[in-house]
């Protein structure tokens, strides 16, 4: 969904039921109904038996998922992904700025970067 004044008059008082989602590379935002991990999962074009085989074991699957996508992941106290694009930054900020997430933000690119020498 596009975040824009028409998706914020729709949240209206109940910011926090927006929260959890997920960020698009291009700005899209989709709302996450059966957690995070699972709606990275539905963006991959692999089947999730060959999904899981392809993580490290010593890995994250969700951070790996993160990486892989380039998706960041949202909820009402914090956000999770990588460095983000122009267009993830407009989104988050919007988020932030109507009070649907705080504006606390960890960024994984460095733990990417561990994780992929140890691979």
């Amino acid at each position: 969904m596009k975040i824009d004044e028409a998706f914020f008059e729709n949240v209206g008082e109940d910011a926090k039921a927006y929260s959890t989602g997920v960020i698009l590379p291009d700005g899209q935002y989709i709302l996450t109904k059966e957690g995070h991990l699972h709606t990275l999962l539905g963006l991959v074009d692999i089947p999730k038996e060959q999904v899981w085989e392809m993580v490290p074991k010593d890995d994250s699957v969700l951070f790996w998922l993160i990486d892989y996508t380039g998706c960041v992941i949202t909820d009402d106290y914090s956000s999770v992904g990588e460095a983000m694009t122009s267009q993830q930054k407009k989104t988050y900020s919007a988020l932030v700025e109507h009070g649907v997430i705080a504006d606390k933000y960890f960024d994984i690119t460095e733990e990417r970067k561990r994780a992929a020498a140890r691979a």
